[in-house]
């Protein structure tokens, strides 16, 4: 019992002493405190919609090397936050997250900005006109198919395409291959974006 007792000090001992070789890096502590301290603020931003941000920032008591570092990561945060829209208010938000991140960068994004948004008006303008495609050509199946099962039931019965299963299927195939190409075009700009803000 004792022998297994000075193994386990042992092995505690070997432990201690290989956490006490570990340097840490200052510089690095400080970047996750930072990051840390934007990841706040983000979430002050995500809750309020009229949240101002640059008036935060001159709230904050930050070093020169401080404020670039909190910077570059409340960036990261805010690029990260921009995806192909969903809806009209899903695209507001990653412009807001865009609009955000031009006006706390000196380097000259805006035209990448816009040419973003006006990938994701073109995106959901192609899901809309890609549904109205798809239910015209599934409408002439539709309506026999109304018609069998209104024979069987012995009434009019009307029938929404999204209840064909080979509707979903293709419908979902073809916004599985738009959405990967959408996705690589905004992720080339957002790409871009990063490589032009502070690091």
């Amino acid at each position: 019992m004792q022998e297994e007792s000075k193994k386990i000090k042992t092995a505690l001992e070997i432990a201690m002493e290989k956490v006490g070789n570990i340097v840490v890096d200052p510089a690095e502590v400080r970047r996750a405190e930072l990051k840390k301290q934007a990841m706040t603020v983000m979430g002050e931003f995500l809750k309020d919609s009229q949240f101002d941000l640059k008036k935060k920032l001159q709230s904050l008591d930050f070093g020169i090397q401080d404020e670039k570092l909190f910077l570059a990561e409340l960036s990261q945060v805010l690029l990260s936050n921009v995806q192909l829209p969903s809806s009209d208010e899903a695209k507001e938000w990653s412009e807001r997250n865009l609009k955000t991140l031009t006006s706390l960068t000196t380097a000259s994004i805006s035209g990448q900005v816009a040419q973003a948004l006006q990938l994701m008006d073109q995106y959901l303008k192609q899901k809309v006109h890609i549904e109205e495609q798809l239910k015209e050509q599934f409408q002439a199946a539709l309506t026999q198919m109304e018609a069998q099962v209104g024979a069987r039931l012995g009434g009019r019965v009307k029938l929404a395409p999204e209840a064909s299963p080979e509707y979903v299927k293709r419908r979902n195939e073809i916004f599985a291959r738009l959405d990967a190409q959408f996705n690589q075009a905004l992720e080339q700009l957002k790409e871009y974006i990063a490589s032009c803000l502070p690091h």
